[in-house]
């Protein structure tokens, strides 16, 4: 993302990420064989910013939704299924960061 905003000065067009006008759509934000997440990625114009999601899809990882953002700020959205709130961290068990 951070090499697409270099070459374009933008995250993409809102509402989606890294497919500006005259831009290669980019979708490498996504893990290469990514094999328990799914990932989403959403963009706004003004201010230019973006959010990478990563929900669980399989296994483990089922239940626990984790995100970040253009300022590099990590969030646990959901953990265990239950919602999360002011964790500016990715937990992986307990619920401390």
């Amino acid at each position: 993302m951070e090499n697409y905003f270099r070459d374009y000065k933008n995250y993409g067009s809102s509402g989606t990420c890294a497919n500006g006008t005259n831009a290669p759509a980019r979708k490498d934000f996504v893990p290469k064989n990514a094999k328990y997440f799914t990932y989403t990625c959403t963009s706004t114009a003004s201010p230019a910013a973006y959010t990478i999601t990563a929900t669980g899809a399989s296994g483990a990882a089922i239940g626990h939704v984790y995100s970040i953002d253009s300022d590099n700020v990590q969030k646990t959205v959901k953990f265990k299924g239950q919602t999360v709130t002011g964790k500016n961290c990715w937990l992986i068990k307990g619920t401390e960061c």
